[in-house]
């Protein structure tokens, strides 16, 4: 929805432009020193993004992350627009959305909002605000505070400085609840250690451009160091770094990198002409807001709030020089005549903007489609989930997300049907179908982002789940896992998959140096262990297997059931006897044994095989 807001709107903004352009023939624009490094930084979004993203509707749409920077820069040329007076609008407005996002977190702390019946669940939380995290509603209404001091001073008027004094009030207000929730909930953030060599191992892979705007994901997975698996968050993944610095480098390289420098060296001078040495005098404090949203990029990770407030506040404090362009040629025959510089120039914007109109209402209407259809999934209603999958693809084929979503509906729907008591040559021809269905959309996920180990981890598990339906799906899963691996080398969680797959395919050689390689990379991992202790116990190892187990022991809480089973496990593996099937729990498991569920598989056609890698894949 924010992304929504401002993209449309300065979208409208610059048509609104472009109609005054062609109307009056003339072109009026004011310049400033930030121009040209502004400017820079936008172009190195735009360029990664055509020349790096392997998607580029992740870069332009979904999560949008060029279309965040790029809007926001636009935003900051429009507010260098105008006039003193305009500025002072433009900053009116960012503080009243800073003192109406404080009422919201006002009125949620209070529980005003839980008792509007229509509203939804999450918003009726205590700790709802519009921001989505207490972190960025913090630093956000930070960044705003020094702007009400600035209106509160800067008023002559005794109503409106009462008024400005009140507004400031209410977001010191909504900071400190904001401080409070973030002490009451738990805000998980990447660490610096990690971002850093995350972003210092993609500019050695790619220096230039980086890994390409939205695709901050696929340089996690890659790149991050093997000290994160003893992290608290090490199952979590991350798509942004620590900071927005941090994240540029790893997206853009050393151009978007540059371009930063160059912005925050001009901030850097503006303060020293401007301000000196620190004073408080009632013109200051605007800059000062412009000085803590430098500092928010610098300790959080990037979001539009953030970002729009920046750029806003960079023109707000830039000094401008005005400068006209006559866009007209004199003709006495034919008015049109006159108006073909004007056309020329804009005619391509127009056509930018239809562009992006038609394409942005698209992925609007199918991120509409897709909601629905999680909807209709939650309420076990398969078939509108499916027409509603196959209308949202429709709408937007070029997402991976909405094509990994189909594949594992299409591999549910397919796995009802094959669980019926009787399987009829209509419910073969169906399940064939769906399954076929399920592969090929898994396989369009690879093929829209081939550098994404979750997309590979994705078509594994869609060929794994089709071992029982399939021939050859087990040998199509072994080398998508294989292919993850590759990209994400240091998850253990992949190789205890592909472990568990050669265990139940009993390769029980293979899974062992498989797991092994999976303890190197989190040794205090208890679920490999143990996955490991069964397949050196099916490989007649029986001594390793016994080490293997007294380490789970040691891994696992002693007063969880985990440990009675692990226990449980070691004591049958003392006594070289083995009882039964493993005994299973939400932490330690073994994969199951892969069983036909129809009596005669179905054979996948030549095309269901995994996409070939491409050298970008491979370096």
């Amino acid at each position: 929805i924010k992304l929504s807001i401002l993209s449309f709107g300065v979208v409208l903004a610059i048509l609104v432009r472009v109609i005054r352009i062609l109307t009056s023939g003339e072109f009026e624009i004011n310049s400033s020193k930030y121009d040209f490094p502004i400017f820079l930084l936008g172009l190195a979004y735009l360029v990664s993004a055509i020349v790096k993203t392997p998607n580029k509707m992740e870069a332009f749409f979904l999560p949008g992350t060029v279309t965040i920077v790029l809007s926001s820069v636009l935003l900051y040329f429009l507010v260098n627009q105008l006039g003193e007076r305009g500025k002072r609008k433009a900053l009116n407005v960012l503080f009243m959305s800073g003192v109406v996002a404080s009422l919201i977190i006002i009125f949620s702390f209070l529980g005003i909002l839980s008792k509007i019946s229509s509203l939804s669940e999450f918003v009726k939380l205590t700790t709802f605000n519009s921001f989505g995290s207490p972190l960025i509603s913090l630093i956000f209404l930070a960044i705003i505070l020094p702007l009400g001091i600035y209106f509160s001073l800067s008023k002559k008027d005794i109503a409106k400085k009462t008024l400005s004094i009140i507004s400031t009030l209410i977001v010191v207000i909504g900071l400190g609840i904001s401080v409070n929730n973030i002490i009451s909930q738990k805000v998980t953030l990447v660490d610096y250690n990690t971002s850093w060599v995350v972003s210092v191992d993609s500019l050695k892979a790619s220096p230039l451009l980086g890994m390409g705007p939205g695709n901050y994901l696929t340089a996690f997975n890659r790149f991050r160091p093997i000290t994160y698996n003893q992290t608290d968050v090490w199952g979590a993944k991350f798509t942004s770094a620590r900071n927005f610095f941090l994240t540029l480098v790893t997206e853009t390289g050393f151009f978007g990198l540059l371009a930063l420098v160059l912005v925050l060296i001009r901030v850097f001078k503006n303060f020293k002409e401007k301000l000196g040495i620190i004073n408080f005098n009632k013109k200051s404090w605007k800059y000062y807001s412009l000085v803590f949203a430098i500092v928010a990029i610098l300790v959080v990770p990037p979001t539009i709030s953030i970002l729009m407030a920046l750029f806003v506040l960079i023109a707000v404090n830039s000094e401008t020089k005005e400068n006209s362009i006559k866009l007209s040629i004199p003709d006495n025959k034919s008015a049109l005549a006159t108006k073909i510089p004007a056309l020329l120039m804009t005619i391509p914007v127009i056509i930018g903007i239809l562009f992006f109109g038609y394409f942005g209402v698209n992925t609007l209407r199918a991120e509409s489609k897709f909601r629905q259809a999680l909807v209709a999934l939650s309420e076990n209603d398969g078939q509108k989930t499916y027409d509603l999958m196959q209308q949202t693809i429709t709408l937007n084929r070029f997402s991976d997300r909405y094509r990994k979503s189909f594949a594992q509906i299409n591999l549910t729907l397919a796995q009802g049907i094959a669980s019926k008591e009787e399987v009829t040559d209509e419910d073969r021809a169906t399940i064939t179908q769906l399954i076929q269905q399920s592969v090929n959309e898994a396989k369009a996920g690879v093929t829209l982002n081939q550098t994404r180990a979750d997309n590979w981890e994705l078509l594994a598990r869609v060929y794994q789940a089709i071992i029982a339906f399939a021939e050859g799906a087990d040998s199509f899963a072994v080398a998508s896992y294989n292919q993850a691996i590759a990209l994400d080398p240091t998850n253990p969680n992949l190789r205890i998959s592909l472990g568990g797959l050669h265990y139940s395919l009993k390769n029980f050689d293979t899974a062992i140096k498989t797991l092994e390689l999976a303890v190197l990379t989190k040794p205090d991992h208890p679920n490999t262990h143990y996955n490991l202790a069964f397949a050196l116990k099916e490989s007649g190892e029986i001594e390793k297997a016994i080490e293997e187990m007294t380490l789970v022991l040691s891994l696992v809480d002693k007063t969880s059931n985990d440990y009675e089973i692990a226990k449980s496990e070691l004591e049958n593996l003392e006594s070289r006897v083995v009882k039964g099937e493993p005994i299973e729990s939400e932490t330690l498991n073994l994969p199951e044994e892969q069983e036909r569920i129809i009596e005669h598989p179905i054979e996948l056609p030549e095309d269901s095989s995994p996409p070939a890698t491409t050298s970008a894949v491979e370096d």
